[in-house]
């Protein structure tokens, strides 16, 4: 078959230029098999010394590793304090009552609390990320509630960061000879 690229090009590091190819595939679902989309959509395609690099978010979507909306308690602390959040160029963040309820359930709401007081201090300060470092990567990876999402699933889905990375990079090798990251 024919491999259809969303993405073509090369990139320079360090005096390395590298070519790459996004590939496109379908939407990828709650629960499906990583195993079996590399074999899909790379392995008739790969070459040697190729390396493959995935969106956390497709593992993560793959593990079902993802937060739905309806399982979730909104507090009434959550959709006031999401009023004092501030939208960036990175997403919606905490301004989401969701997003910042899931990170609430995830970290306690006192570490939130001292999070986005630190943050506020931070910022003054001109330091930006406080509240992420505080939180941690785990919070930062939080993706999705996004009503503005081209894709309706993360309307009222998010995924959260991959379980075990090194491991999956470990098993598509074993079960597909193919290297990841």
């Amino acid at each position: 078959g024919e491999v259809e690229y969303y993405i073509r090009g090369t990139v320079s590091v360090g005096g390395h230029v590298f070519e790459r190819y996004g590939i496109k595939t379908h939407f990828i679902g709650v629960g499906e098999d990583y195993i079996a989309l590399m074999k899909k959509y790379i392995l008739p395609f790969i070459q040697e010394g190729d390396i493959v690099s995935t969106s956390e978010k497709v593992i993560s979507m793959c593990q079902a590793n993802v937060v739905r909306m309806e399982d979730m308690k909104l507090s009434r602390a959550a959709k006031f304090m999401s009023r004092f959040g501030k939208k960036t160029d990175s997403g919606i963040g905490i301004t989401e009552p969701y997003k910042l309820q899931l990170m609430i359930d995830m970290n306690g709401m006192g570490r939130v609390l001292y999070a986005g007081i630190a943050g506020a201090v931070g910022k003054l300060m001109g330091k930006r990320g406080v509240f992420y470092e505080i939180l941690g990567e785990n919070t930062a990876g939080i993706d999705g509630f996004y009503s503005h999402s081209a894709f309706e699933a993360y309307h009222t889905l998010a995924t959260l960061n991959p379980k075990e990375p090194d491991k999956v990079c470990d098993e598509i090798y074993e079960n597909c000879h193919i290297p990841m990251m």
